[in-house]
């Protein structure tokens, strides 16, 4: 495998390719997760390796920043411009967005961007276990939270970090998912 780095939204965005296969065609734009606060780890990479290897597919990474340097008004649309430019490159047919928890979410957001704006979207989404209320506002994940140390925690303060409400942040809201959107199909539809 090999790997490069490169610059794009002023973040740096790791290519890795398959040594044994050259030729590969297909693209993943792959979001780690981390609770919108923590960066890219280990086990990230190793999944990395594994799509680029086994796929094999040329992988595309994005070390976005995490709250509280960035929030969602920032990055998401960021996000969309960087996968926007794959696409346009290469063609959708080729690309397929993956994305781990917070990156799951952050990945549905931006194909909604790209959707909205009526340009081409990946041909497939891959969303693993996605955070897709960054709000944490629904009474299901106040039941969760009661039982749950870990999740008490990041529900107090992931979404303030994350939609910019915490002390010398600018309040944005919630990540911008479409509420009708709760179905990855709805996505490849206009």
């Amino acid at each position: 495998m090999s790997t490069s780095l490169e610059t794009a939204e002023g973040w740096p965005v790791y290519h890795t390719a398959p040594a044994a296969y050259p030729q590969a065609r297909q693209h993943v734009v792959y979001l780690h997760g981390g609770g919108y606060i923590n960066e890219i780890k280990r086990r990230h990479w190793g999944l990395i390796g594994e799509l680029t290897t086994k796929a094999p597919a040329r992988c595309v990474v994005p070390i976005y920043p995490v709250a509280p340097l960035s929030a969602a008004d920032a990055t998401v649309p960021a996000l969309a411009r960087l996968l926007r430019s794959l696409l346009e490159a290469v063609g959708p047919e080729d690309v397929t967005a993956i994305g781990d928890s917070a990156g799951a979410g952050m990945a549905l957001a931006a194909a909604q961007v790209l959707r909205d704006g009526g340009g081409p979207r990946p041909r497939a989404m891959i969303l693993i276990s996605p955070w897709l209320d960054a709000s944490v506002s629904g009474a299901e994940q106040a039941a969760i939270a009661a039982r749950h140390a870990l999740y008490q925690r990041a529900r107090r303060k992931t979404p303030l970090r994350w939609t910019g409400q915490t002390r010398n942040w600018k309040p944005i809201g919630p990540v911008p998912l479409d509420p009708h959107a709760h179905e990855a199909q709805a996505l490849m539809t206009t």
